[in-house]
């Protein structure tokens, strides 16, 4: 089964332009490993699966970013073993595809700091979600989530989660309370039923203060935590660390341009 998306030639008896994904594909792939750059580039090739060997070439090649966004993506198998990401990858971002859930390998990203999965279906998150410790900004807004693991309170370092467009979300875990750090929290507030209207106006403070004594834990406020340290894996150092993530879309954007096929 082919992997890109078919090329639409004609609408309505017009025709229209054409992306030639396969060729798109074939020069993200060779400027990917080719390039010093520390991020992994198949944004929008209409991939329907991970191309085969991407993970272990992102284990050799120490890229610390895979963007799979913008694709149509229900898992991701077919790429490797996640484990071999798991010293390196500092972003993944797999927006705007087809997930409706994810694998609890996710978990083996010890290293990872930034997960962006909105516009998806998502339905529920995997509990291994706790065992990303470094995890400090998770974007999960816009799919189909019902319920958070009540695990996401064991991500130590999150500092930022949007939750907003999950109509089915009705709800937060008191656990996330364990989350001292967290500073951002985006949410349907009309929605949400736990914790009550009046709670949840009063903003993340007011959250996180609600959960502490529900959870029986002294309040932090996240200006003054102090997250626990954390063992170096292997030494590993990850030079993406404040790379400029906005300038990674805005030059795949130009690439993409660069790249159309009539």
């Amino acid at each position: 089964m082919p992997f890109w998306k078919r090329n639409k030639e004609t609408i309505n008896g017009h025709s229209k332009e054409k992306i030639n994904y396969k060729s798109r594909l074939e020069h993200k792939q060779y400027l990917a490993q080719e390039s010093p750059e520390p991020f992994y580039d198949l944004i929008d090739c209409g991939l329907k699966s991970v191309p085969s060997g991407v993970y272990s070439w992102i284990k050799v090649s120490r890229k610390h970013a895979l963007l799979l966004q913008e694709n149509e993506l229900s898992s991701l198998s077919g790429g490797g073993y996640l484990s071999e990401l798991s010293e390196n990858l500092v972003i993944l971002d797999l927006h705007s595809n087809c997930f409706e859930k994810l694998p609890e390998e996710l978990g083996l990203l010890k290293n990872l700091q930034k997960l962006n999965l909105h516009h998806n279906r998502l339905k529920r998150l995997p509990d291994s979600i706790g065992q990303l410790k470094r995890l400090d900004t998770l974007n999960i807004s816009h799919n189909s989530l019902k319920q958070l693991p009540s695990s996401i309170g064991e991500c130590s370092r999150l500092k930022s989660i949007e939750l907003q467009e999950n109509p089915k979300l009705l709800s937060l875990p008191k656990e996330i309370c364990f989350a001292r750090g967290i500073e951002t929290l985006i949410l349907d507030e009309d929605r949400l039923t736990y914790p009550s209207k009046e709670v949840i106006y009063g903003g993340i403070e007011a959250i996180m203060k609600f959960f502490s004594q529900e959870c029986d834990i002294e309040y932090i406020p996240s200006s003054e935590y102090t997250p626990p340290p954390l063992e170096n894996s292997n030494g590993a150092h990850h030079p993406i660390i404040g790379y400029p993530y906005d300038s990674i879309i805005e030059g795949n954007l130009k690439l993409i341009e660069k790249q159309k096929v009539l």
